[in-house]
């Protein structure tokens, strides 16, 4: 009897063993959800999850006890599961989140009906700016950053903002991380004045020679949370109307941060 060996065929089943894995992995983080969602509406118990999840005991507990060593789940003296540490500052993170977008969307609206230029709305995530909202100017052209966009901080004037109460050091990392194209010659010098007027003009390089004015938004606690921005064309927005238009910016920021807890006149 002989044997034949096929590269082809062993190839292909290689890819369906990687799909039936993925499909697999893909149930049991399906199914670890349902544990968490069923969790989040009260305490229960193994038992009860079993049942309303329909999965084999053993199944349950495999995902429990993974869900127990990540803090997502903690489980009490009775051996009830409750929402864990880590879950609970999810479920924080995600509120702060829609609360600023929340409160932040009708500032932006208004600023953009009473300037005619774009704004924009965005957060930090590690060196990055991440775009979250956008209120559309009325210029015939305008900037078209959409939400979900994500640029190093140092790159934009929204960004910039946000490194306001950064020290020299993390600023001057954050200038290095840049791309010197999207970078206005006099970025550097205007982080150093910008944390006393709590403000950022930036006047973009060509050959886009997008302008931009931007404040930071804070919370309860002074921390800086988000940012706002006003951004347009140079020639839409020239640098004497940049000027005349940063303390409106910095009022928005400033109205956003006062409903986020942020005491009025306080950093």
């Amino acid at each position: 009897m002989s044997m034949t060996f096929s590269p082809d065929r062993w190839h292909i089943q290689t890819a369906d063993g990687v799909e039936s894995g993925r499909r697999r992995e893909s149930a049991t983080l399906q199914n670890g959800l349902d544990i968490l969602e069923l969790v989040a509406d009260g305490s229960m118990s193994l038992a009860e999850l079993v049942q309303r999840t329909d999965l084999p005991r053993a199944t349950v507990r495999r995902l429990s006890l993974a869900l127990l060593s990540r803090n997502l789940l903690v489980a009490d003296a009775t051996g009830r599961f409750r929402p864990g540490p880590k879950l609970l500052l999810l479920g924080e993170s995600a509120k702060s989140q829609i609360d600023l977008m929340r409160v932040a969307r009708p500032c932006l609206q208004a600023l953009t009906t009473l300037t005619g230029h774009s704004t924009f709305l965005g957060r930090r995530d590690g060196d990055y700016c991440v775009h979250m909202h956008r209120s559309t100017g009325r210029e015939r052209v305008t900037v078209m950053t959409g939400p979900g966009t994500r640029r190093p901080l140092a790159e934009t004037s929204l960004g910039r903002a946000l490194l306001i109460d950064d020290n020299p050091g993390a600023v001057d990392r954050a200038l290095a991380l840049a791309n010197p194209d999207y970078m206005p010659a006099a970025a550097r010098d205007d982080m150093q004045t910008s944390a006393g007027r709590g403000v950022i003009l930036s006047q973009g390089p060509g050959p886009h020679f997008v302008n931009g004015i931007a404040s930071p938004v804070r919370d309860a606690s002074g921390a800086i949370v988000a940012a706002i921005s006003v951004a347009s064309a140079a020639s839409y927005l020239p640098l004497d109307r940049m000027r005349l238009l940063a303390p409106v910016v910095r009022q928005a920021a400033a109205e956003i941060s006062g409903m986020l807890g942020h005491a009025l006149g306080a950093r």
